[in-house]
């Protein structure tokens, strides 16, 4: 069940209830050093998805952040398309998905 977040209108981040932060697309584009337009393209094609959607728009937490970090990283590295970066994402969450639920067996 979640709560309603009290934005920081300073900061551009916003505190859950539960304490989980989120951040406005113009923080996350600022501390990815990438556009607000790429960010779009990104959640448009379904390589990302905001946490929550508030009064001040699509809000993202610190996972958000880590994935567009590791897509920025293929994308580099590899020179990946939006097609491959969709595949390759989703190829990496289901063996993350995998890895956790062996730990949990175990």
């Amino acid at each position: 069940m979640s709560t309603p977040a009290s934005p920081d209108s300073q900061s551009g981040s916003t505190v859950q209830a539960d304490l989980e932060i989120t951040y406005t697309l113009d923080v996350v584009a600022r501390v990815c050093g990438l556009s607000s337009e790429t960010l779009l393209e990104y959640h448009e094609q379904g390589l990302i998805g905001p946490v929550t959607v508030d009064q001040t728009g699509l809000c993202f937490d610190d996972g958000t952040i880590h994935r567009l970090r590791r897509i920025e990283h293929l994308r580099s590295s590899y020179d990946m398309n939006l097609a491959a970066l969709k595949l390759t994402l989703s190829l990496l969450d289901e063996v993350e998905q995998l890895r956790a639920e062996r730990r949990q067996r175990v």
